[in-house]
This record gives structure tokens, sequence and C-alpha cells, in this order.
């Protein structure tokens, strides 16, 4: 993103360059009195970077998903003599193992292997009324809820979904595969009348219902 202070891409990274004969064409030039030189290709224009900043404010990642670069920051801290950065890592994380194992003993206190996920919703409500299994583990909105209308693509998603993920769509499944065996076997107005048969008491209990 060439920014000041971060970038490797400076004036004496392009001198080596030009000092050892490659990339001729990011070698610094001469103009008016000073030495300059022109963007890598690799760098962003500020449109980029704008456009690179929406895709990481909308990205949506699994929890947990930045973990590793996390423990490597946290190794990092471990750093306390410079002139020897990988010994500091290694007494630090030896302390930090010892720490942990001393950890799983101590029942009593909280501690980041008995604690509960910052993500926790609590289980399933054993007084959860739901008629179906999809829509009974509760959860916790994250932000300001928003009313959205599907689109038809979504919906035929949302409906196979609940067809493949709800235990109590199984009967019905297995209903249409055998009418469709039936009708591919030469029993066509055999699984015609199951099938008319199935919605008629289908719509008995939805009347009984309600």
């Amino acid at each position: 993103m060439d920014i000041d202070g971060k970038t490797k891409d400076s004036l004496n990274a392009r001198l080596n360059m030009q000092e050892m004969g490659i990339r001729p064409n990011l070698h610094p030039r001469e103009e008016e009195g000073k030495q300059v030189y022109d963007a890598a290709p690799y760098t962003l224009s500020v449109e980029d970077i704008r456009a690179l900043c929406q895709w990481l404010l909308k990205l949506k990642v699994p929890d947990g998903y930045s973990n590793i670069s996390r423990y490597l920051h946290k190794l990092k801290t471990y750093v306390r003599n410079k002139a020897r950065p990988e010994g500091s890592i290694a007494e630090g994380y030896l302390a930090d193992e010892c720490l942990i194992f001393c950890s799983r003993y101590l029942n009593q206190i909280e501690t980041k292997f008995n604690r509960e996920e910052r993500n926790h919703d609590g289980g399933q409500d054993v007084t959860d009324s739901s008629r179906l299994s999809i829509f009974s583990p509760p959860g916790q909105a994250l932000g300001k809820g928003v009313f959205k209308e599907l689109s038809s693509e979504l919906h035929k998603v949302a409906h196979h979904f609940m067809l493949t993920n709800c235990k109590e769509t199984d009967r019905f499944v297995k209903e249409h595969k055998n009418i469709l065996r039936m009708r591919q076997g030469g029993g066509g107005e055999k699984g015609h009348g199951m099938l008319n048969s199935r919605k008629r008491q289908v719509s008995t209990e939805n009347s009984e219902e309600h």
C-alpha cells in the first residue's frame, strides 16, 4: 500500500537493485537534482486501496479464523532480548505451557479451558415449542436486525436446505422417492393415487390444526 515507514520499497532498495543490475525498469533516476523512481507494479492506487478496505470491511470469517496470526503476535511479545529473540520466545513459550498445565487442575477457577465460548448461545431451551427441529436451536443476533425479502433463487436454496437438514421431512422425502420409483416401474396410476391420497391427508391435518 506504499505506507511511509512500513513499505520495504524505498530508495535504498531501488539503489541496491541498480547496483546489482537487476530490474532496470525500477531503477531510480535523477530529476531536478532529486532521485525519483516509478511505483512498483504491485503498488496499489488510491482506488485499489479503497476497494480493498471496503472488501475487508464486509468480510466475514469463522470464529477463530485469525488465531494463527494472533498467536504469532503473542510469540513476538515474549521477546525481551532483541539480540536473542529465539531464546526469549522459547522461554516465554515454556512459561506459558507450564501455566496451561497447572490450570487444567484448577477446576474451581475459570480458565480459558472451562469458560464458555464468546459466541455461546445457551444451548437448546428445554421448553422450546418449535415444531421443526431446524428452527429450535437458539442464537444471538449480531447487530441490528434487518428485514430482507428473499429472491426466488435464495428461496429455493433455503427450501432445499430445510428438506435436507430437517429430520421431520425425512418421511415425506421417502414417500416422494417411493412414488417416483413406482412411476418408473410402471405403477403410474398407483403412484398418482398415493400422491393424491397423501395430499388429502395433509390437507385434512392442516384443517384440523387451524
